[in-house]
């Protein structure tokens, strides 16, 4: 069975799935390779993201493909989903990852790295607010827990056996401690939520970025805006996985 050829983009020679109709790399029209495999491939549901005719949020998917860089194919093909649906459910598996496993502050990385640099921020704030409430509300904990210790060290090497005294100190300890594990367990189902929430909703909120900062772009080029612009002004920002780096090791 012949192998179907890859396409060489004619402006920065990168290779490209037959399929493709912009250059994975630099975002420029490839031409296609007959007619009817052109044809074909609009037909095909799904893919239709590539043609030249499709627009996210008004934009031509040419050039959100170029704003996007990695993981543009992927990408913009769940932004023409969403398009044509009207759906703004779509899940994202890199931000529920890293804010199950890692809060708020590691789930911004993610935001970051997408150059979404105001939901981010936020993020931040809202991951160190959890944060300075889980330590405020566990440190009496810790001071009941040392003199829980101590009470059973007393108890344990002296001669006195009334176990209703005993008994009387674990229920004190354990309702003292009732609202610090109250707290904990609000501050715990909070992160869920929002964990939950953001996986679901991350790819809209790319949709929305996506479209307004090519907007803005255009504002300040009103000449015109070539795809290398788009892919300057866009793209991805590493900055985000150092600092989820930085984060873990830290931690």
């Amino acid at each position: 069975m012949e192998q179907p050829q890859v396409k060489l983009c004619s402006n920065c020679g990168a290779d490209n799935q037959p399929d493709f109709s912009f250059c994975r790399k630099c975002g420029l029209p490839l031409a296609p390779q007959s007619a009817n495999a052109a044809g074909a491939y609009a037909a095909e549901p799904g893919s239709g993201y590539q043609q030249p005719d499709y627009t996210v949020d008004g934009i031509p998917v040419g050039e959100v493909y170029a704003y996007v860089g990695n993981n543009a194919d992927k990408i913009a093909g769940k932004f023409i989903g969403m398009e044509r649906t009207g759906s703004k459910v779509s899940w994202n598996w890199p931000v529920f990852l890293t804010m199950l496993f890692g809060g708020p502050i590691v789930g911004a990385c993610w935001f970051l790295y997408r150059r979404m640099n105001k939901i981010a921020l936020w993020l931040i704030l809202g991951g160190v607010v959890l944060w300075v409430t889980s330590i405020a509300s566990a440190m009496p904990m810790l001071t009941k827990m040392e003199d829980f210790y101590q009470q059973i060290f007393y108890y344990s090497s002296s001669n006195y056996d009334d176990p209703r005294m005993m008994l009387d100190f674990y229920r004190d300890f354990f309702s003292d401690m009732a609202p610090t594990y109250l707290i904990g367990s609000i501050l715990s189902i909070i992160q869920l939520a929002a964990t939950i929430v953001l996986s679901i909703y991350a790819n809209y909120l790319h949709k929305n970025h996506v479209p307004s900062s090519i907007r803005a772009l255009h504002e300040q080029n009103p000449a015109g805006v070539t795809p290398q612009q788009l892919m300057a002004a866009g793209g991805v920002k590493n900055a985000g996985w150092i600092i989820l780096v930085i984060v873990f090791v830290v931690a």
